[in-house]
């Protein structure tokens, strides 16, 4: 005996597996461009700290350089 409403659900079940793949795909999508968006901000902020140790490192080497030509010049 079938039923029609065994038929409808057996329909649906079908027809759900059919859409689902998208919502997955979208959702996958979505990952990938929030991880992107994570890995550009990570490279600005890196950016940023490397230019500003770089900006140390010549202020310290201009130091040195002042030092030692003062010793230099003292002698």
């Amino acid at each position: 005996m079938h039923d029609s409403r065994d038929e409808k659900l057996n329909h649906n079940s079908h027809g759900d597996e059919s859409d689902s793949p998208k919502p997955r795909v979208l959702e996958k999508e979505k990952v990938l461009l929030l991880a992107l968006a994570l890995l550009v901000s990570g490279a600005l902020i890196l950016g940023v700290f490397a230019h500003s140790e770089g900006i140390e490192a010549r202020t310290a080497l201009k130091d040195i350089r002042s030092t030692l030509t003062d010793a230099a010049n003292s002698l």
